[in-house]
């Protein structure tokens, strides 16, 4: 007969060797679980300042910080953003999608704490595929809204540091001589005249559309070299036409050069154009792949360098040709802008149509020089 004590004994026994099951099991199933993988994650700190807010927003002396961590794998959001010196209690807060240029939904609703000076994004905050790719694009904000600005009274745009914009100095210098354009009443330069560019991820460059027939913004810049339409006719597109050292808009002649700087992405591409002065409806453009020049190589690496040999001359086909240099309907000789025989064709490459330019050397040298990460 066994004793109480040798029962209890083997109870315990049982109970302990249940308890190291227990404890095997839990220890398996943690092992089991995926780990976070903290290289996935990527922690940014955003200034929410009014003057980023759109429309604007009046709010003298208040300012935020957000600090946030975005998993690019899970899409989870965590963190926090503090504000200070609101003309009064925010009453929302919220990551909305948008550019810095625009405003947009909202993608996740912020919670506050009970005096509105702290928000923080809710447990099961995540981004999903589309929102991520807004992640990376720079196209995500903060913004807070207070009664007195209920559109907004601080904004901040969150930017991925590991797909943060690079700038790039973009410089299309004359190079012509006055023995460049060989004409039947002698030689002379090139004027190269104002023009626009765009930064854009589309396989084909948007200045050169429509081009069955020209577009507006386009038959103006190549026929009267006035690159004025183009923000309207193609949105995000920019006018160039200061040149280097001068005080005001005009065209390029010898040695003399545009300049600007752009900010690009991995994907972004540019186009550009200007016009060939001495003809009646002739520019340069880009002529890379799909007519424009990827500022990012195969691995994501900024381009620098000279991109002369990708630019090429076309015409908008929409006035009829004079011999170049010498046309009266040519913008250095025309009575008015917008003057000459019209031409009802299309938009495309001179060596296409098999047009040939009398020319002893290079106009135009374009170079890109990447400079650094914003």
């Amino acid at each position: 007969m066994k004793t109480p004590r040798s029962r209890s004994c083997r109870s315990t026994a049982i109970t302990c060797i249940l308890a190291s099951s227990l404890l095997i099991a839990g220890c398996s199933d943690d092992d089991d679980e995926e780990p976070v993988n903290s290289a996935d994650t990527v922690s940014v700190v955003v200034p929410l300042t009014v003057a980023e807010t759109n429309p604007p927003a009046t709010a003298e002396g208040a300012s935020g910080e957000a600090n946030f961590d975005f998993n690019t794998v899970t899409g989870a959001v965590s963190g926090s953003l503090v504000v200070s010196g609101t003309t009064g209690q925010p009453t929302m807060a919220h990551i909305h999608s948008g550019d810095a240029n625009s405003t947009g939904p909202v993608v996740i609703t912020l919670v506050g704490n009970a005096d509105g000076s702290v928000w923080t994004a809710p447990a099961d905050a995540t981004l999903d595929t589309a929102q991520l790719a807004l992640f990376d694009a720079g196209e995500l904000y903060f913004n807070v809204h207070t009664e007195a600005n209920s559109t907004g009274e601080l904004r901040g745009q969150i930017i991925n540091p590991a797909t943060a914009a690079t700038d790039f100095l973009v410089r299309v210098e004359n190079v012509s001589t006055e023995a460049t354009l060989t004409t039947t009443e002698g030689s002379v330069a090139v004027p190269l005249s104002p023009g626009a560019y765009l930064i854009h991820q589309e396989t084909f460059n948007p200045l050169l559309e429509p081009r069955d027939p020209a577009g507006t913004a386009l038959e103006q810049l190549a026929e009267d070299g006035n690159p004025a339409q183009f923000p309207t006719d193609v949105p995000g597109s920019v006018v160039f036409d200061t040149p280097v050292g001068a005080s005001e808009a005009g065209p390029i002649g010898p040695g003399e050069a545009y300049e600007f700087t752009v900010a690009a992405s991995p994907g972004d591409r540019l186009s550009l154009v200007t016009m060939f002065v001495q003809s009646n409806d002739w520019f340069y453009t880009t002529t890379g792949n799909g007519d424009s020049i990827a500022l990012f190589d195969e691995n994501g690496d900024a381009v620098s360098g000279d991109f002369s040999t990708d630019l090429a001359l076309w015409e908008s086909g929409t006035e009829e040709d004079e011999p170049a240099g010498t046309g009266p309907n040519q913008a250095p000789r025309q009575s008015a802008a917008n003057t000459g025989t019209p031409e009802s064709s299309t938009v495309g490459s001179l060596a296409d149509r098999g047009t040939t330019v009398q020319l002893t050397g290079d106009v135009v040298r374009f170079t890109i020089t990447s400079i650094t990460a914003q």
